[in-house]
């Protein structure tokens, strides 16, 4: 089964369900039909008679950039910028946080497959997924700060879970900008390959989990995350 919703590509196959990000002319941004539709993709995963192993990466250099700021590109005034983008990033930062809430579910075993930028709402994405894999020259960062608002609860809550306190004040109040290599000691990837070998090693992995029994996976990860 192979279908295209708005802003991403999904690929049914082998027991996996693959979704790719697709604006790469855009670092595929977040904007609010494609988070509309991703969100009712894993609803219905979440719905099926059995739990479902999900792969999510992105497409081009990029996997995802976060929320679309198109309509401020270019701003230097933090004050306009923070006025122009607010609204916007509120609706954004909801929806993502919906999304990651959704890919919490047991009934979905997850993986990031990093391949290049996670920025804001998109490294939340993969910080929601059970395994995050990521290529060498993979970055992630939190903008928020310099955007005026805060992240969502639901940003604050994963970082803190996964990176402990102090890492989460590092990553979220000073907006620090990370390589894949700098993240490598706080526990938040599953491994760090060359970008080559991204691809194949998230296959091998999903290969892996999709012939387990899915009901065992599925009751392991509700222990986890309970």
């Amino acid at each position: 089964m192979d279908r295209t919703d708005p802003g991403f590509t999904v690929e049914d196959a082998g027991g996996i369900v693959t979704i790719t990000l697709v604006r790469p002319d855009r670092s595929n941004a977040l904007d609010e039909p494609l988070l509309g539709a991703l969100k009712r993709l894993l609803e219905g995963l979440i719905g099926q008679s059995q739990p479902r192993v999900v792969v999510l990466t992105g497409s081009g250099r990029a996997f995802c950039a976060g929320a679309d700021i198109s309509a401020i590109k270019g701003m230097t005034d933090k004050g306009e910028i923070a006025r122009i983008f607010a609204p916007q990033g509120e609706v954004i930062g909801s929806l993502v946080g919906e999304v990651a809430e959704l890919l919490f579910s047991p009934r979905l075993i997850s993986i990031a497959a990093v391949n290049g930028s996670a920025i804001g709402g998109g490294w939340l994405l993969a910080l929601a997924c059970d395994f995050c894999l990521a290529a060498a020259s993979a970055r992630f960062w939190f903008p928020e700060v310099g955007l005026g608002r805060a992240v969502s609860p639901t940003a604050a809550r994963v970082v803190a879970m996964k990176a402990g306190g102090m890492a989460a004040r590092n990553i979220l109040l000073r907006a620090s900008r990370f390589t894949a290599g700098d993240l490598d000691g706080l526990g938040l990837l599953t491994a760090i390959v060359t970008d080559d070998a991204l691809q194949e090693e998230t296959r091998r992995i999903a290969g892996g989990l999709a012939a387990s029994d899915p009901v065992t996976l599925s009751t392991i990860k509700s222990r986890i995350v309970q």
